[in-house]
């Protein structure tokens, strides 16, 4: 699907370059993120703060009703989950959670060009273009995949569109990337709206905002780490 977006074309390639000129050592990225979703009659609401390093590693803190909850992880799928109140950690190194899982990762990776689809598995077998719109197609290298295909557009350089396709050719799942935001070199959506098609009848609408972007800041959270004492507990709760 192309959408026509308003905007110079040299302008966007501008952007790009500026973009994607050589990174700092070690560059760090954090925003604050408000997630609404909707179906089944349902209508939810969260909000949680994201830390990413360009090393990969990643924390994600949630404000809950039972406390401040961290999730610490790395493109390995290392985890560790903290609750503060309870002072207690659960940890799982079995890859059930990237940090790659999170946008403002793959952006801050420079792994844009795919969207990580690379890392998932993904192979990209075909390239095609329409005036500013580049279309690239992704397929699974292994055929047991529950999607078969997954088709990214670009305006340019900029990913505005993504569909992911079940084994029939059915759209399962869309995603629209827009407002776009340039900060210290960091590109970056910062309205992210996503179509799941649960059924034949009903669809799962998830949209993420992203505000407060900060670019190579001096948080002290980006460092922060599960304290010694806590107590170990197992994903499912016991000790």
């Amino acid at each position: 699907m192309f959408r026509k977006v308003i905007g110079m074309r040299p302008f966007c390639l501008i952007l790009f370059l500026i973009a994607s000129l050589p990174l700092y050592a070690q560059r760090r990225v954090s925003a604050d993120v408000t997630v609404k979703m909707i179906g089944n009659g349902n209508a939810t609401n969260m909000t949680k703060s994201v830390y990413c390093s360009s090393d990969g590693r990643m924390i994600s803190v949630s404000n809950t009703k039972d406390g401040r909850i961290f999730v610490l992880t790395n493109i390995q799928g290392e985890t560790s989950i903290y609750n503060e109140n309870r002072k207690e950690v659960a940890m799982d190194n079995r890859g059930l959670m990237l940090s790659t899982d999170e946008l403002l990762q793959i952006f801050l990776l420079r792994r844009a060009t795919d969207m990580g689809m690379g890392a998932y598995g993904y192979q990209l077998t075909k390239t095609t273009r329409e005036e500013q719109y580049i279309k690239k197609v992704f397929e699974p290298k292994k055929q047991n995949s529950n999607c078969s295909r997954v088709e990214i557009v670009f305006d340019e350089f900029k990913p505005i569109y993504c569909a992911y396709f079940d084994h029939k050719g059915k759209i399962i799942t869309k995603v629209y990337y827009s407002q776009y935001a340039l900060q210290d070199r960091f590109m970056f959506p910062t309205r992210v709206t996503e179509i799941t098609y649960a059924n034949a009848k009903d669809s799962i609408v998830k949209l993420d905002l992203y505000t407060n972007i900060q670019v190579d800041q001096d948080d002290p959270m980006f460092d922060f780490q599960v304290p010694v004492d806590a107590k170990v507990i197992k994903m499912n709760g016991k000790k």
